[in-house]
């Protein structure tokens, strides 16, 4: 059918070609969606016929370098005709594979237009060209500049002054100041900034990072370290490490059922929060890196608090004395809501964990089981343990006794099969004997 498209429309040709007629013109336009595309990945190739007249009949042949590119939708040679006048424009899509490195134009050739009066046409042609490459080469072919042209402060000044190279600055701002604006901009606009814009600041040292990704993925980061000036800084030692006391409201959320107070640390009155039922009264501090967490203040001692919520139930926990661990666990830390917590196991893979704590709505002290799975956590039953572990002896009694009866059985049937083959032989050897005698006999009768 197709050649016989072609047949016709090459006649049609040379039919045409015996008059003199004006000619118009056509365009054939060849693009695609992708001008540069890594080996395995596919192309879209589109071919639009155009005219400003009505256009009737047209063909032509896809070309392209086909040990690049690999044809997998569509088809190559056209030969086509409009059905009214009012066509202008057709367009053809097509999909490639691409095969291996390297570049190939996509263009047409063999190509005629005939407009819908059966004038032919002064066609033009435009083609596209498609580089592929490979993924090493495309990860090479990505910048690796993440440096940042320029940094500031809206407060302060930044110790030392601004250079590309230094990763680490300082910057001293009045009490008071509860937030800084970071600007930056970058020496490549392929790269991705984070970490400017406005940015809350507490008293004592505010740790801001500023990451610079390359185009390649590659991160920077400067450090701006911002120290908000106190007034009169209450500072407190923890395993020989320092901390600020935080004394503002709201800087960090307070956990639920406490309330706030007030407590005397180093002869000055602070804030803090108290829980009547659990007796806790818990005091924010600052590292010296600036992160911040609440702690158990009592007798002149600080302990972290750390506290898991369990639907509506919340759980601050305890170290666990090891008076309390059940026999066969062992000790392991796990993530709970994003904490890491000493818990105890009897397996590495079980989803089920001992914990222990103190409910902040009752004050009851308890081992606790957490599901993993369901996030869930109950009181651990020594009672139901123990009665689990009956049922399980008693089970393996069973099976012992079972496997025991079975091998008595497997015993007597082998000795039994022994003295039936024993007995068997034994007859043999007496009737062998009676034949011999028997024989014997009968030569001494001869």
């Amino acid at each position: 059918m197709k050649f016989l498209k072609r047949i016709v429309f090459v006649l049609f040709l040379f039919v045409l070609g015996l008059f003199k007629v004006n000619a118009s013109s056509a365009l054939i336009n060849v693009s695609t969606n992708k001008t540069s595309v890594v080996v395995g990945n596919s192309i879209t190739v589109t071919v639009k016929i155009s005219s400003t007249e009505a256009i009737g009949a047209w063909e032509y042949d896809l070309s392209y370098d086909n040990s690049i590119l690999k044809l997998t939708s569509g088809t190559a040679h056209v030969v086509d005709y409009a059905t009214s006048s009012s066509i202008k424009t057709k367009s053809y899509t097509y999909t490639f594979k691409c095969l291996k490195s390297g570049t190939s134009n996509i263009s047409v050739s063999n190509y005629n237009v005939i407009s819908f009066n059966e004038n032919p046409m002064e066609t033009q042609i435009s083609k596209t060209r498609v580089k592929v490459i490979t993924n090493e080469q495309l990860q090479q072919s990505y910048s690796k500049n993440n440096y940042l042209k320029t940094l500031t402060i809206d407060k302060g000044t930044l110790s030392p002054e601004f250079n590309k190279d230094t990763l680490e600055y300082n910057v001293d701002v009045e009490n008071g100041v509860t937030s800084v604006v970071i600007g930056a901009t970058l020496e490549d606009k392929k790269a991705k900034l984070s970490g400017i814009g406005t940015i809350n600041v507490t008293e004592g040292v505010n740790k801001i990072e500023v990451k610079v990704t390359a185009e390649n993925g590659n991160v920077r980061s400067y450090i701006i370290n911002v120290m908000v000036k106190e007034l009169a800084p209450i500072v407190v030692k923890i395993d020989d490490k320092e901390y600020s006391v935080i004394r503002k409201e709201g800087v960090l959320d307070p956990p639920s059922n406490y309330v706030k107070t007030t407590t005397l640390i180093n002869g000055e009155e602070v804030l803090s929060y108290k829980n009547e039922i659990t007796d806790y009264t818990l005091v924010g501090l600052k590292d010296s890196q600036g992160s911040m967490a609440y702690y158990i203040y009592k007798d002149d001692t600080f302990s972290l608090y750390r506290e898991i919520n369990f639907n509506k139930m919340s759980v601050a926990l305890l170290k666990m004395d090891k008076s309390i661990i059940p026999d066969g666990y062992f000790k392991t830390v796990i993530g709970i809501d994003n904490k890491e917590v000493e818990v105890y196991k009897l397996n590495e893979s079980s989803n089920y964990s001992l914990l222990y704590g103190v409910n902040t709505d009752t004050g009851e002290k308890n081992l606790y089981v957490y599901d993993s799975r369901e996030h869930t956590i109950q009181i651990y039953n020594d009672e139901e343990i123990s009665i689990l572990n009956k049922k399980n002896n008693y089970k393996s009694k069973i099976i012992i006794g079972l496997v025991i009866g079975l091998g008595i059985v497997i015993i007597a049937f082998v000795v039994y099969a022994l003295l039936i083959n024993k007995k068997c032989s034994l007859k043999e050897i007496s009737l062998k004997r009676e034949l011999l005698a028997k024989e014997k006999k009968e030569r001494e009768l001869s």
